[in-house]
């Protein structure tokens, strides 16, 4: 693989969530009032090899068809956990253009060169260090019951002795129950799509 600068481009590097805000932003849903959704089945043979290192760089969520990236994910839910993500980020820029050029040339099947990418990517994913500046890590770990609550904030009490209730309190248990079963009816049939999306699809 050719030797790669270190330093990523200013001007073009975005850091993996923002990638991935940027493909839930810009990708509209089926609607599937009028087309069906694909699933797994008990046939189904799922890829490995080539096919798998393929699949993980250009991928769909099954039954709602939404376009994932598996190692942008890999990457970003590092990042997430307080780890330092920056040498895996470069790859996976790298990577996401490589791979994009293997599907036009080559079906979709992984070059020599996106082969190896892909196991240093892997690499620096498992192997990131911490960055103890992220606030994830700004956490305790009391162990007794007296230690929890000498950790824990006492909380505002009303007259009654009671905590407040927030005067929305009815409004948002009514927007929650919306929302699981909206969920519920739907389930994956609308999985990776940004509600902006879906708002021009089903109004």
């Amino acid at each position: 693989m050719n030797q790669k600068s270190n330093k990523p481009n200013t001007m073009l590097f975005r850091p993996a969530w923002k990638i991935e805000r940027e493909l839930r932003l810009s990708t509209i849903p089926l609607d599937r009032r009028t087309h069906e959704s694909n699933w797994y089945t008990s046939d189904t043979v799922f890829p490995t090899g080539d096919d798998l290192v393929a699949l993980f760089w250009h991928s769909s969520v099954p039954g709602s068809g939404a376009p994932e990236i598996p190692y942008l994910e890999m990457v970003q839910a590092m990042g997430n956990k307080g780890y330092d993500v920056s040498k895996a980020e470069i790859l996976l820029h790298e990577g996401l253009a490589m791979a994009e050029s293997c599907r036009i040339a080559h079906g979709g099947k992984p070059s020599p060169d996106l082969r190896a990418l892909t196991a240093e990517l892997l690499h620096e994913i498992h192997y990131a260090p911490r960055d103890l500046s992220n606030p994830y890590w700004r956490y305790e770990h009391p162990q007794e019951w007296n230690e929890v609550r000498e950790a824990m904030p006492a909380a505002t009490v009303s007259e009654t002795g009671r905590p407040p209730l927030p005067g929305d309190l009815e409004a948002r248990i009514h927007a929650g129950w919306l929302g699981q079963l909206a969920g519920g009816a739907f389930g994956t049939a609308i999985e990776g799509y940004h509600s902006e999306q879906l708002h021009k699809v089903y109004g």
